[in-house]
């Protein structure tokens, strides 16, 4: 039902292989950082709170710009849940209701 309304996810797969070997790649030099060097403490810090803002949207969320992040946020759609992707969940949500009301 997604292709009937041009959605697709290949990007989002791709871009999550990228991630998966760029965080595996990143956890291996963790492990070799010497922590009695607070210079080389301080570039993984800086690397991990980098990260962190890449996820944070300034714009925020379609119809809910106060929450920012996306991947994590609370269920516009169930006060007592959170969601992984809340973008792209309230997108399908919605979808599947236009649909149901289609029938």
């Amino acid at each position: 039902r997604l292709g009937e309304y041009g959605v697709s996810f290949e990007s989002l797969f791709s871009a999550v292989v990228n991630f998966t070997k760029a965080a595996n790649e990143f956890h291996g030099r963790l492990h070799q950082v010497d922590m009695n060097n607070p210079i080389a403490m301080r570039i993984m810090n800086d690397q991990l709170m980098f990260l962190e803002r890449a996820f944070v949207d300034p714009l925020g969320l379609p119809d809910r710009k106060f929450y920012r992040h996306i991947i994590f946020a609370p269920s516009s759609h169930n006060k007592y849940a959170g969601e992984s992707f809340p973008g792209i969940y309230d997108a399908l949500f919605d979808i599947e209701n236009k649909a149901d009301r289609k029938s």
